[in-house]
């Protein structure tokens, strides 16, 4: 999943985008009608933003984006776009149980995109008692970490961008088709599908009981 918003300030910020890709958690393709992408008309008038429990819209965030507010203006307001995009989860759940509920997948989700999901729950719904069921309350996947944890001891990997992430998963992107919500979730949603068929291979071949075993623990 991912978010583009108006500003960086998660507990302020509007939407400008929502976009979502279900995989199938065995096979890890995608989920027929599997995908929900729409961009979100948001209150440009600060005063109105503000009245109603938004932050302005920053020019600086649009130019990040590429987009406009003439195109904007153009797109479903939020209460719509939300409402739409509950019915998508739902699709993925029917049992409406939390634990069956698809698990959050992202890039730097855990600072940025669930932080905002989080307030945009408790301001439009789903309720406390029913949040469960749109994303999973006990796991996520932040690919942003994954990266870091595969890399950060190789002195090559400048930074954790997504662009990089990216190159040395040998996955083309032009970087300046990203902050683009559906071009950020399918390149993350590529990096996580060969992250997770590595991992599930290491898991198979190793005996994790002995791996290291001769190295001397610190703790």
């Amino acid at each position: 999943m991912d978010l583009e918003t108006s500003g960086l300030n998660t507990q302020s910020c509007q939407i400008t985008q929502i976009c979502a890709i279900i995989l199938n958690p065995r096979t890890l393709r995608i989920e027929p009608n599997g995908i929900f992408n729409s961009e979100v008309q948001p209150i440009f008038d600060d005063e109105k933003a503000i009245a109603a429990g938004w932050g302005p819209v920053e020019q600086k965030a649009l130019d990040v984006t590429r987009k406009t507010k003439e195109g904007l203006m153009q797109a479903p307001p939020f209460k719509i776009v939300w409402e739409k995009y509950l019915q998508f989860h739902k699709k993925f759940n029917p049992t409406r149980s939390a634990y069956k509920a698809p698990i959050p997948v992202g890039y730097n989700i855990i600072n940025f995109d669930l932080p905002i999901m989080e307030r945009l729950c408790q301001k439009y719904g789903p309720t406390y008692k029913e949040r469960g069921s749109l994303l999973n309350p006990l796991h996520r996947y932040d690919v942003f970490d994954m990266f870091f944890g595969y890399t950060e001891s190789d002195p090559k990997i400048q930074n954790t961008k997504l662009k990089n992430a990216a190159d040395w998963m040998g996955i083309a992107v032009d970087e300046n088709s990203l902050h683009d919500a559906l071009t950020d979730v399918k390149v993350t949603a590529n990096i996580f599908v060969k992250l997770m068929h590595l991992q599930r291979e290491v898991a198979k071949q190793t005996d994790f009981t002995r791996a290291y075993k001769d190295k001397e623990l610190m703790i």
